[in-house]
């Protein structure tokens, strides 16, 4: 999904369209202080802002650490599952970020958060040794 976000971004979009995206999909902390009314995209920004990134660098080194990290907890916790501990991760990490610049302008975009709550996944699973096969891996139930 994020790499199919950043080809509509850079390759189909034109400049407005791309501020639309960016305007309705980032997470802009200000736009929750309630002084800019309502808008339905208050309820997606949370999640959209995870598959939206900044440039081919920011998409890459995410695309890298998904694959290093969230291919062992796929793997281990299944597809619907790993689907909501990505969201959830990345929720997390929104609301974080909201605690913490309540009144920031910047948009935040990129799924950074998400993979660093593989990353404390894979620090708490760690890599045990699966008897039946003896090799490190995620193993044992999820």
């Amino acid at each position: 999904i994020c790499a199919v976000v950043y080809l509509l971004q850079e390759y189909v979009l034109n400049e407005t369209q791309q501020m639309v995206l960016l305007y309705d999909g980032a997470f802009i902390p200000v736009l929750y202080t309630g002084q800019y009314g309502f808008d339905w995209f208050l309820f997606t920004r949370p999640f959209t802002y995870a598959f939206m990134h900044g440039g081919i660098a920011h998409i890459a080194i995410n695309m890298i650490w998904l694959a290093a990290f969230g291919s062992p907890l796929a793997n281990r916790l299944g597809t619907l599952r790993f689907a909501i501990f990505y969201a959830v991760t990345g929720l997390a990490s929104v609301v974080l970020f909201w605690v913490l610049h309540p009144y920031g302008e910047m948009p935040l975009v990129g799924a950074s958060g998400a993979i660093s709550g593989m990353m404390g996944a894979a620090a708490r699973y760690g890599f045990r040794i699966d008897r039946s096969s003896g090799r490190a891996a995620f193993a044992g139930e999820p």
